[in-house]
């Protein structure tokens, strides 16, 4: 139990790392948004990769879709 929360602490600390935010919910990096999916011509797969893609071009950020 113990270790448990030791474990917990420690991932919720290093979730506080320094980004540095531009204000309005931006960067100052560049993101980009990777999909790889576990299945090849899965249409579900398909499906998220395309919500992704739709997601970033929102965004104004780079869609990759990582896999063959």
């Amino acid at each position: 139990m113990i270790g448990i929360l030791a474990a917990m602490a420690v991932l919720t600390l290093a979730a506080c790392g320094g980004t540095t935010s531009t204000g309005n919910g931006g960067s100052s990096s560049k993101l980009r948004v990777a999909f790889m999916p576990k299945q090849i011509n899965n249409p579900y797969f398909d499906t998220a990769a395309a919500g992704g893609k739709k997601a970033a071009q929102e965004l104004s950020r780079t869609f990759t879709k990582v896999g063959p």
